[in-house]
């Protein structure tokens, strides 16, 4: 069955079942509002004698911080002097009018009792000080547990009979420290006390002993064929329990007059009742039914792709809801965007990752090659072409290391002297034949204008600074589809060196700048990861530079980075501490399974004795039967990785130095690098480098 006619059958049924029995409706909606304020009159009641009972623990409270916080009383624990005590506590201070009191107590800080004085109003004499008043003011009695600056007052049944008591620290007349100890007041509620509460509520009440263990307010018993009405509720005492009942027989004459006056009233109630039911049922169908069943018909067409949003007309609370609903439809679908962007990101990262490795193992069988003979070629045509390869490779390694800084980037950059004004040279070149190709695909002329002027150096990363002016030219070229000017100026400005991209494209609005620098925002179709720009204020920030963003809708959009600026000189720290370097013949085990490096490391060190090791489990064998001086392992090889294989060597000989030769570009603190002495990146240029981080490692292990 349908909301609608399951709403409208309810409402039908209502209506019969409210005809039929519409005076005893009308009766207990009348009659239990009647007794409602019959019930709250009582209640006001308890509550006024409550207060009337509060006034009187307030009233003795009051007394207590009076004499707590007097000089003599706080002078008086401190030296026990008899004259205060006869001054201030003969048997008359008890009868005054204005204190009131049965007994006065005086504990030390520690617990001891120092006087205590009770006075019988009836026998008009003292007595003695009830045993059981004693006990719960002794150290360790739960009457002192908890007393602060606000003291302690309340009830208490002290040998069947109710008292109030009021405990207060002595101090000053200032409330200053340190706390003397306690002052305790006790009065007795005997009959008079409790003839005089009961003429300020103007009800008679009643103190007892509470039966039950729980607290409970405003406890009611009514009868309606009674002439009053009786009214319980609990009281805490001074210790936290619910031991005292206060109770009352409040008049019942609101529920007589209500009854009274209810015939009078009844017809017209029930035929009200009637015209309300009717209404409201129009109003369920119209107002909330049938929005209720487009708003379902709405999710079920975004569900099929039949409609984009589900939002209602209105300024109601089904509206809202319906905007809500589509905030999250919204959202769903960005997300589920955003999760296969970034699993595209991922799977790009690591395929990119280990073609980056294998490139750099295979980069490494030119390289050093190509830097040995160097050393043989002087002249001739042979040279040339050996200048090429050099050159190809050179370029291969930067452009695998760009690519492990994309996939990978490395957060602990090598910061160097880095010229802008030539990385801007190099990046225009990188960059060119983007936008000469956007230019011949979409018969649009893009053209590139820079105003470079002569500007210091900065410390930072070249490779990184590269990436950034790529990211800066493709998002320029992106912006501009119906072709524009793509604008770089160098400028200096107060120790900065700056640096001003510019395009004359469609810019952004103030929403999408205010997003621009959020990780994977983009307002791009199809394309982008969103991460160019929180990448380049990322790098630029890492060298405390700063990146401002100024764009106009329809106007172009401006990137400026300010860097701070530097000399142009830079002391170079040396590869190691002890200089000159001692060369010395050392006995290496190379261990890598692709055979072009190992061959490749072999002729570079060629003047040591090398030993060859094809995998990590030839390895094993030989770290276990010969003593080395170095082991230079590659990391990832397929039967025992590398870190393996250094550990191994560790424990088997504990002057050997173990170096990592590999082309995975690893992540700052990778637990792998923990076990060894020095690394060297793939593809390695020259013998010297192997040699010269060898020798340091050797050094620094003494």
């Amino acid at each position: 069955m349908s909301l609608r006619w399951r709403l409208l059958g309810i409402i039908i049924a209502f209506t019969i079942v409210f005809v039929i029995v519409i005076s005893g409706i009308t009766r207990q909606i009348v009659m239990s509002g009647v007794i409602q304020l019959q019930e709250d009159q009582a209640l006001l009641q308890l509550r006024q004698a409550r207060s009337a009972l509060e006034v009187e623990i307030m009233s003795l409270d009051m007394d207590t911080y009076d004499w707590a916080t007097w000089d003599d009383t706080f002078a008086f624990m401190q030296d026990r002097n008899n004259a205060y005590l006869e001054s201030n506590l003969p048997d008359n201070t008890f009868r005054a009018e204005d204190l009131k009191i049965n007994t006065i107590a005086y504990i030390s800080v520690e617990g001891e009792l120092v006087f205590a004085k009770a006075y019988d109003y009836a026998a008009d004499s003292p007595k003695a000080v009830s045993d059981d008043l004693l006990a719960l003011l002794t150290l360790g009695g739960s009457l002192l547990s908890g007393v602060d600056e606000l003291g302690k007052q309340g009830l208490y049944w002290l040998n069947d009979s109710l008292v109030i008591m009021s405990i207060r620290q002595i101090l000053d007349s200032n409330e200053q420290g340190p706390s003397r100890g306690f002052l305790l007041m006790l009065r007795e509620l005997n009959t008079n006390e409790m003839e005089t509460l009961a003429l300020r509520v103007g009800i008679p009440l009643v103190l007892k002993k509470s039966e039950y263990s729980r607290e409970f307010e405003g406890q009611l018993y009514p009868d309606n064929e009674l002439d009053f009405i009786l009214v319980e509720s609990s009281i805490d005492d001074i210790l936290g329990a619910p031991s005292v009942v206060i109770a009352m027989q409040v008049p019942n004459t609101i529920f007589q007059k209500g009854l009274e006056t209810l015939q009078t009233y009844i017809w017209i109630t029930g035929l009200s009742g009637l015209f309300v039911v009717i209404v409201a049922a129009f109003l369920v169908e119209f107002v909330v039914v049938r929005r209720i069943s487009t708003l379902k018909r709405n999710i079920e067409g975004v569900a099929t792709g039949d409609i984009e949003s589900v939002i209602l007309a209105g300024n109601d609370e089904l509206s809202s809801m319906s905007h809500q609903i589509d905030g999250m439809i919204q959202q769903l679908k960005n997300a589920e965007k955003d999760r296969i962007q970034t699993e595209r990101l991922r799977v790009s990262g690591e395929l990119a990752a280990g073609v980056s490795h294998n490139l750099n193992n295979m980069l490494n069988g030119i390289v050093g090659p190509s830097e040995m003979l160097g050393r043989s070629i002087t002249e001739g045509p042979d040279l040339e072409l050996l200048d090429i390869i050099k050159r190809s490779a050179t370029n291969s390694v930067r452009l695998v290391a760009q690519l492990n800084h994309i996939v990978r980037p490395n957060k602990k950059q090598v910061n160097e002297l880095v010229d802008i004004n030539e990385t801007v040279y190099e990046a225009a070149r990188i960059a060119g034949p983007r936008w000469r190709d956007e230019s011949i695909a979409k018969g649009i002329k893009i053209s590139f204008h820079e105003d470079l002027a002569e500007v210091a150096t900065i410390y930072g990363d070249k490779g990184a600074l590269l990436d950034v002016l790529i990211n800066l030219f493709f998002n320029a070229v992106d912006a501009m589809p119906e072709g524009g000017t793509i604008s770089v100026r160098t400028f200096n400005e107060d120790k900065q060196v700056c640096l001003v991209v510019s395009d004359s494209g469609q810019g952004m609005t103030e929403k999408v700048q205010q997003m621009a620098f959020e990780p994977f925002f983009t307002t791009k179709v199809d394309v982008g990861t969103g991460l160019g720009l929180s990448t380049v204020r990322a790098t630029v920030e890492s060298w405390g530079g700063k990146v401002e963003l100024n764009s106009t809708s329809g106007k172009g959009t401006e990137v400026k980075l300010s860097i701070p600026a530097m000399n142009t000189t830079i002391t170079v720290k040396p590869l190691i501490k002890n200089a000159p370097l001692e060369l010395k013949c050392r006995r290496i085990l190379i261990v890598d399974d692709d055979n072009d490096v190992r061959r490749t490391l072999a002729l570079m060190l060629k003047e040591h004795d090398v030993t060859l090791a094809a995998n990590g489990s030839d390895a094993l064998v030989l770290l276990s039967e010969e003593q080395f001086d170095v082991a230079l392992i590659d990391l990832g090889m397929l039967d025992v990785p590398g870190n393996v294989v250094a550990k191994h060597a560790k424990d088997k000989q504990l002057k050997i130095v173990t170096i990592l030769v590999t082309g995975w570009q690893l992540a700052e603190g990778d637990e792998r690098l923990e076990i060894f002495d020095g690394f060297i990146l793939k593809p390695i240029h020259r013998a010297e480098v192997i040699v010269r981080t060898m020798e340091q490692a050797i050094a620094e292990q003494g």
